[in-house]
């Protein structure tokens, strides 16, 4: 049922390419499932540049198990009569829990996506790494060759590449026009779109369309804003239950509210908030992103 020969020869391929010092730590297979430069740093990371990508393997675990499995197994022809992306990957986390190979399949997405980024360019500055994606910074000549090698238009021949494209594997470009990342949050901006990944990704309505504008260079009001995330003028909407304001300038998009442990929990009156965590979360890392 098991193939094998895929693993050894991807592995063998990926052991090929040469690492610089620095990256010895981050290219074993084994270890760095995902990273994070600035959570790794421990510090504010920004960048503004026009060639931020994301790369994402298209359909990665579905595309990984055809490789790994024998077609004719039950396994296999499950998932293949599966049209659902969201469905397949959760037929295979069921069907191979408490297996190793579960935990092989993010090694192997690894092994993709960081092999791929590092045969295909000569230079980058890696931003995050995830379970089958990747962010990097490039400069103008390591995007255009690595556009080349997404499309399939140009790589090196007897490569880790050639053997991806073999077993059929695709790869998603997103490109970011600005990247920030701090308190274990990703904010992005993509034509005029502000988009939040990570530990506070969710964020009250009113507060988001504010940051939106910033970013977007409109007018806005930073004081207002100060004045409405005070502890005095928190207290005022606590004692009156001034239900727009919290509704607006509080609780999340996930229906919750973060408390002064800087958790996300469930909203009432007696909820122990502290207006000021909104300001450092989320306005003033961006403010002092758009200073550089």
């Amino acid at each position: 049922m098991y193939k094998i020969n895929f693993f050894k020869s991807l592995l063998n391929l990926y052991n090929q390419i040469k690492f610089d010092d620095i990256e010895n730590d981050i290219s074993k297979i084994d270890t760095n499932i995902t990273y994070y430069l600035a959570d790794k740093k421990k510090q504010f990371i920004l960048a503004n540049n026009p060639n931020i990508i994301e790369v994402d393997i298209v359909s990665a675990f579905p595309t990984i198990v055809n490789c790994l499995f024998d077609n004719n197994s039950s396994f296999i022809q499950n998932l293949n009569n599966m049209t659902d992306k969201k469905q397949k990957n959760i037929f295979i986390a069921t069907s191979l829990k408490e297996t190793e190979y579960l935990r092989r399949l993010n090694i192997i997405c690894k092994i993709i996506i960081y092999g791929f980024i590092k045969e295909n360019t000569n230079d980058f500055l890696l931003l995050e790494l995830k379970k089958d994606g990747i962010l990097v910074q490039l400069n103008n000549e390591n995007y255009d060759q690595l556009i080349l090698a997404i499309n399939g238009e140009e790589y090196y021949k007897n490569s880790l590449t050639e053997f991806i494209y073999d077993n059929n594997f695709k790869f998603h470009l997103t490109n970011y026009n600005s990247y920030l990342r701090c308190n274990s949050t990703s904010f992005f901006t993509k034509n005029n779109e502000l988009i939040i990944k990570g530990k506070y990704k969710y964020l009250p309505n009113k507060l988001f369309d504010f940051l939106t504008d910033y970013l977007n260079g409109k007018q806005v009001d930073l004081y207002e804003l100060k004045t409405i995330y005070s502890k005095l003028f928190y207290k005022i909407i606590q004692i009156n239950y001034l239900k727009e304001y919290i509704n607006n300038y509080y609780v999340c998009n996930n229906q919750k509210v973060l408390n002064f442990e800087n958790k996300y929990v469930n909203y009432s009156i007696h909820t122990n908030i502290n207006p000021l965590i909104y300001m450092r979360n989320f306005v003033y890392p961006l403010i002092a992103s758009k200073r550089f």
